[in-house]
């Protein structure tokens, strides 16, 4: 008999990035599964409403103060924090019977509020001391709040080896559980491989300092150096995006900017491409890199948590330093002395069954409702 899930997230598509679409594939997955999901999230539109798209799945949309799709500033995740503990005060005592809390900080604390056991699905930096160099004066300011959530939660789920040997050490007695991230068969394509002419490369994600788009334009002028016949996509919307157009004006021919491209077309965007390259300083363990090996295309990566649990040995991608020689000489490589093609399939075809969201989501009812 199925379960009735609550799930808190600040983010949910259209709104984020990773961590909206990592919680929808949980909403919709244990919907399939049977169970009766409810989901408090912010609105895009700054008014409340609520719909149900999917069977067994209602999504409530609190209006915030939220400014921009991609990203939200502290005000407004403390906005949504208070508006959601004060939607869930009209719920019964025993109206779920388990809540997904979605960061430590909103989703936690939320939770924290609720009569219902509940579990923080982390996302990386919400843990601390993950990402310092980003997050230190945030986990400093915020520690004793988010010490007591993560106490209080029956289970913190981790995506990658990075992220739980972080959480261990800060909580020693917790329950701490990995489980990677997945994607959907929707993403699902043939491996994608260069026969000749120019090689796309593309990269997708936040155009934020952590995700360092800045130094793909300097590996792209190392190709162009080189006469490498390549071409990058930046596909994404952030804070530098206005800086990276105006240092790529010398990469015309190079370097095309795609902007934000919806979730529905991210497949067709993926199927253009043969490479991705994701330098990212800190993740969790990246959607845009699982989608993007389930297309077919050959990752080239940074060292950043998740990847290396993706990519490590594997004849599906490499992981390189974060800088510009290491991405273009790996770039080189790989149209140089591509990896076996038979191998890259069968790596393919574990890859889509191992990552698929189908077969992990009984991991998380597993943490959930087994003692």
């Amino acid at each position: 008999m199925g379960k009735s899930i609550l799930i808190l997230n600040y983010e949910y598509p259209p709104l984020g990035g990773g961590a909206g679409a990592i919680s929808k594939a949980h909403a919709e997955g244990l919907a399939k599964r049977g169970h009766r999901i409810t989901v408090i999230t912010t609105s895009a539109t700054n008014s409340y409403f609520e719909d149900s798209n999917f069977p067994n799945l209602q999504l409530i949309h609190l209006p915030s103060k939220r400014k921009h799709p991609f990203q939200s500033g502290f005000r407004e995740k403390l906005d949504w924090m208070f508006k959601a503990k004060n939607h869930c005060k009209k719920y019964p005592t025993d109206a779920f019977d388990f809540c997904m809390a979605h960061f430590s900080m909103p989703g936690g604390w939320v939770a924290k509020h609720l009569p219902y056991p509940f579990g923080i699905v982390s996302h990386g930096h919400d843990i601390p001391w993950f990402y310092p160099r980003q997050m230190f004066f945030y986990h400093l300011l915020l520690f004793p709040q988010i010490i007591t959530i993560l106490k209080k939660a029956k289970t913190i789920w981790v995506q990658s080896i990075q992220m739980e040997a972080n959480a261990k050490k800060l909580l020693p007695n917790a329950s701490v559980i990995k489980i990677p991230n997945g994607c959907s068969d929707s993403f699902i394509g043939k491996i994608r491989t260069l026969e000749s002419g120019r090689l796309n490369i593309l990269f997708a994600g936040r155009l934020v300092a952590q995700k360092r788009p800045d130094i793909l334009l300097e590996a792209m002028r190392i190709l162009k150096n080189n006469n490498i016949p390549a071409k990058l996509t930046i596909a994404g919307d952030g804070p530098l995006k206005s800086r990276l157009e105006n240092s790529a004006r010398d990469l015309k021919d190079y370097v095309t900017f795609a902007g934000l491209v919806s979730r529905e077309q991210m497949p067709k965007c993926y199927e253009k491409h043969h490479v991705l390259l994701a330098p990212s300083e800190a993740e969790g363990m990246s959607i845009s890199v699982l989608e993007a090996v389930f297309r077919g295309l050959y990752i080239i990566a940074s060292p950043a948590s998740g990847n290396p649990d993706l990519l490590q040995n594997s004849p599906l991608g490499s992981i390189c330093e974060v800088n510009p020689e290491a991405l273009a000489k790996t770039v080189m490589t790989f149209i140089s002395n591509p990896p076996d093609l038979e191998l890259r399939r069968q790596a393919h075809r574990d890859f889509i069954y191992k990552y698929n969201w189908d077969n992990i989501m009984p991991q998380y009812e597993s943490a959930m409702f087994n003692d």
